[in-house]
């Protein structure tokens, strides 16, 4: 996986296949910790808010995409699209978005964590997003890149939601969008690409719910 690719669906994932969590986990009570399989069953698929949404079975990332942040305070940031991050998932899917009316590239990556992860990195990300109006990161794999971030409203969906923009020094003038929907001790993310249609938050409001269906 690269860094932000104009078109492509990179970024904001946790590998279960890096990090060793399986289908076969057992699922906490109180929306948290369901597995791979219970994310499966709950990412959307078909026709949704003039988007139609494609389940998807490969994993975005690999044991070497390892990715670091020159500032510690911007890890929480880099932990989106490392697969190793500090709060190891129990449960991992993603699904890839089409719509005719824009480019391909946008995805929602669902990854449930630990009793209370979710809700720590949230506040992580929250601050981080604050603090690092300009970051650089760097992969084991060997890329590396410099983005500049900014703060956008967030949607009244889930328990807590995260907006922000983020445009690399390689591509400006080139903004994706990702939003971070939290639901109990899972969190759904979403990208948009450059020029991309923005997604809904009808969008993200059924994705809630069958995420707090699944974790009851």
């Amino acid at each position: 996986m690269r860094g932000f690719i104009p078109g492509a669906v990179t970024l904001l994932v946790l590998s279960c296949a890096a990090s060793g969590c399986t289908g076969e986990e057992p699922r906490e009570r109180g929306r948290a910790s369901l597995t791979s399989a219970d994310l499966e069953d709950a990412v959307l698929a078909g026709e949704h808010s003039g988007f139609e949404v494609i389940p998807q079975r490969e994993p975005l990332l690999e044991d070497m995409d390892v990715v670091t942040a020159a500032e510690p305070s911007c890890q929480p940031l880099a932990d989106l699209r490392s697969a190793r991050p500090e709060h190891q998932p129990t449960g991992t899917t993603w699904a890839a978005l089409r719509s005719g009316h824009g480019p391909g590239g946008a995805s929602i990556v669902l990854t449930s964590l630990a009793q209370g992860e979710a809700k720590a990195w949230m506040t992580e990300l929250k601050a981080a997003v604050t603090a690092c109006e300009d970051y650089s990161i760097a992969s084991q794999r060997g890329w590396s890149d410099r983005a500049a971030l900014v703060a956008l409203p967030s949607v009244d969906v889930g328990d807590e939601s995260l907006s922000f923009s983020a445009t690399s020094h390689h591509t400006p003038g080139e903004s994706q969008v990702t939003t971070i929907v939290r639901t109990g001790g899972s969190l759904a993310v979403y990208l948009t690409p450059p020029r991309g249609k923005q997604l809904p938050a009808s969008l993200m409001k059924q994705q809630h719910e069958k995420l707090a269906a699944a974790g009851d």
